[in-house]
């Protein structure tokens, strides 16, 4: 299933306005190139910690939007597994 995720801004704002504290899968963009597609209980806890610079390679990528679609539970993991093998993300998940 290709990528569903919204295209939203890389500022602290927008995660906090528009980011719910649920389950799901996220990616991170620099403009139309992934940089890093992760998986998460807490998308508005985890986008908030990549975008205070918890992973020096998103950093280094200077990201310039985001993304995430809600997904709970072992769907979640099988939709980040799927997604890194669509997007080719550029920094690998920890």
């Amino acid at each position: 299933m290709p990528w569903a995720g919204n295209d939203l801004s890389w500022d602290r704002s927008a995660i906090l306005l528009k980011v719910p504290a649920e389950s799901g899968v996220y990616a991170i963009w620099r403009h139309t190139t992934c940089i890093y597609v992760g998986a998460t209980y807490d998308l508005q806890r985890r986008l908030l910690e990549h975008f205070n610079g918890s992973d020096a390679c998103v950093i280094r990528e200077q990201p310039t939007s985001f993304g995430f679609e809600l997904s709970a539970g072992i769907r979640r993991v099988e939709r980040q597994s799927s997604l890194i093998q669509e997007l080719s993300p550029i920094c690998v998940c920890r």
